[in-house]
């Protein structure tokens, strides 16, 4: 990412996890989607740039929904259960149970 000035990058979280943003300059926005974002993660990385968190099943596309982390200075800490955020263009997010009930 640095040989190439990476400004934007798409990554799975679990690879996300072993790399240092600080020594990332370039990296502007950084996505994470195919597995949940961990807290630890999205205050890790936010710190230091834009973290959109995406997510969607397999089925549909890894990245169905969309949430943006705001910036350190607008919130007083990391949510502890990161949002799956809202969907994409285009795109109807239904949440059912066990029961295929559609819940809040």
């Amino acid at each position: 990412m640095n040989e190439y000035k990476a400004t934007i990058v798409t990554l799975p979280p679990l690879y996300a996890r072993h790399l240092p943003p600080e020594q990332l300059p370039s990296l502007r926005i950084l996505i994470t989607g195919g597995s949940e974002a961990p807290h630890d993660l999205v205050n890790q990385w936010s710190r230091h740039v834009q973290y959109v968190n995406e997510y969607g099943p397999t089925e549909s596309t890894v990245c169905a929904s969309v949430w943006l982390a705001p910036p350190p200075k607008e919130w007083k800490e990391v949510p502890s259960i990161i949002p799956i955020g809202s969907p994409i263009p285009n795109t109807r997010l239904f949440i059912v149970n066990e029961n295929m009930q559609l819940q809040p």
